[in-house]
């Protein structure tokens, strides 16, 4: 059975405020339709949830979601996306830069 691939994926921008900009791309061999899921999770919770689902038409697709950060507490998230369909199989990817949020770089004083 042919596979299912995600590659790619990545935040869109370096700078993230309430909104982090997702995109990956995926290629679905097959003839009828794919699921694909969104799941994330952060350094001090590893439990994956729950993040967003579409489905996926045959063909080479660049796909992307924006993902509302701003009621997340500060830390570091992970993020993958699964897709599965009945006559391919599974694909799967994992962000392989971790997302950090709310924690700017901290600012020291030199004294002389």
């Amino acid at each position: 059975m042919p596979a299912i691939t995600i590659t790619d994926l990545q935040v869109q921008n370096n700078t993230i405020t309430n909104v982090a900009p997702l995109q990956w791309n995926i290629t679905y061999p097959g003839s009828q339709f794919a699921t694909e899921t969104v799941y994330y999770n952060s350094q001090s919770d590893p439990t994956w949830k729950f993040m967003y689902q579409q489905p996926v038409n045959p063909g080479n697709w660049t796909q992307s979601y924006d993902w509302n950060v701003g009621s997340l507490p500060p830390g570091v998230y992970s993020i993958e996306v699964i897709a599965y369909a009945h006559d391919a199989n599974s694909g799967k990817e994992v962000i392989a830069d971790a997302l950090t949020l709310g924690q700017s770089p901290k600012a020291f004083i030199r004294l002389q």
